[in-house]
């Protein structure tokens, strides 16, 4: 199985909010449990994140329930369940 840690997702995170001039935040593992909502986030900067990791691990994630992912580790849990399913 392929590795994705907590921190590559939270690495992939904050290079997205570096990249996007509206979105000033702090991601890291003290704060993986608030919504993206609260850290700042919006729909659009999440989907992006979700297509770099569907492109770089070859997994799956769909959008309909990216959607309902609240939080970084939220999204963290459901691409260890893409990874293992696609090992």
């Amino acid at each position: 199985m392929t590795t994705f840690t907590l921190f590559d997702l939270l690495q992939l995170l904050r290079e997205s909010a570096d990249q996007d001039s509206g979105v000033a935040v702090i991601v890291d593992e003290n704060n993986a449990d608030r919504t993206f909502d609260e850290l700042g986030f919006d729909s659009l900067a999440i989907f992006n994140v979700a297509a770099q990791i569907e492109e770089r691990y070859s997994i799956q994630i769909g959008y309909d329930v990216m959607a309902e992912t609240k939080s970084p580790r939220a999204l963290f849990s459901l691409i260890q369940r893409r990874l293992a399913k696609a090992a």
